[in-house]
């Protein structure tokens, strides 16, 4: 049975949950790491977490290496701190690190997925449902006005009944794009049967997780997502800015075209360069290899890119 946060939270099953949680004693340690909570009784996290100590601390060594530059340790700190983040979240979700990359936020990495999939341009449509972010569904919205077959499935009675989504998805269906975990209610999308569904049709699935990661187990293999992102500010306890993108390996470079082109043009003419190179173009583009391996046609993976905040 699929249960969402609500119907936990008035279940036997809390009441269970609080009569083993650990002693107020241990509440205390753990409250003095969030400072807010030491001020205040807050019950906000799944709209935004408190920053803790030791996050805070991790951005100021990181902010000493911008200022003071790489001596003393702090070079080795950044790079490595940049590269063991990839490899946690990783470890988190049941990913490779070279199918995780950073974005700005979460609705970044589902703009990448939807425009990499050229959907409107192929004469697909994408699935979505009205559980999902709103601020998705609104982008999903005007892209309809520009023209791309979106189809929205209505929620009956606050959950998602797979036979609507079943009744939209076609041959044509290119995305089916869901929540994880709804911010309007918690509802639990059953993400192994949605992506079943867009498999069996040729298509793909991306998931937003920040409701979702860091407070639920999140296996993205075993769910059969293809793209999933999510910000740091909630259940992981970060910052807004930065969150985390997944790309399943095979997918990167093939399925979903880049749009974007990183790296640095090498001017091929006077006066940048003494001696012209004939057998090159004035402007030659090269993309660089991407810093873990994974190929350079979704070099999403490897930068961050502005889009609407979420």
């Amino acid at each position: 049975m699929i249960t969402n946060r609500r119907q936990f939270l008035g279940s036997a099953a809390m009441a269970s949950a609080l009569a083993a949680a650990p002693k107020l004693s241990d509440f205390e340690s753990i409250r003095k790491e969030f400072p807010r909570a030491t001020q205040q009784v807050y019950l906000d996290a799944a709209a935004n977490m408190p920053l803790p100590k030791y996050t805070a601390e991790g951005m100021r060594r990181y902010m000493d290496f911008q200022m003071y530059g790489p001596g003393e340790g702090r070079g080795e700190y950044a790079n490595e701190s940049v590269r063991q983040s990839k490899v946690l979240f990783a470890k988190l979700i049941n990913a490779k690190p070279s199918e995780i990359g950073f974005v700005i936020c979460t609705k970044a990495g589902e703009a990448d997925v939807v425009n990499g999939l050229r959907i409107q341009e192929s004469g697909g449509n994408l699935v979505t449902n009205d559980l999902h972010y709103a601020g998705s569904v609104h982008d999903y919205v005007g892209r309809r006005k520009a023209g791309m077959d979106v189809r929205i499935v209505k929620h009956r009675d606050w959950h998602i009944d797979m036979r609507d989504m079943e009744k939209v998805v076609d041959k044509k269906t290119k995305l089916i794009s869901i929540t994880l975990v709804s911010n309007v209610n918690g509802w639990v999308e059953n993400a192994n049967a949605i992506s079943q569904l867009a498999h069996a049709h040729g298509a793909y699935v991306y998931a937003d997780i920040i409701q979702a990661v860091g407070s639920i187990p999140v296996d993205v293999k075993a769910l059969g997502l293809d793209f999933a992102a999510c910000s740091n500010y909630k259940w992981l306890q970060g910052a807004r800015g930065s969150g985390f993108f997944y790309v399943k390996e095979e997918l990167q470079g093939s399925v979903v075209k880049d749009l974007s082109y990183p790296g640095y043009v090498h001017f091929n003419y006077s006066p940048w360069v003494a001696a012209r190179n004939t057998s090159a173009d004035d402007f030659p583009y090269e993309a660089p290899a991407a810093p873990t391996g994974m190929s350079r046609g979704m070099s999403a993976l490897s930068r961050t890119r502005a889009n609407t905040r979420r």
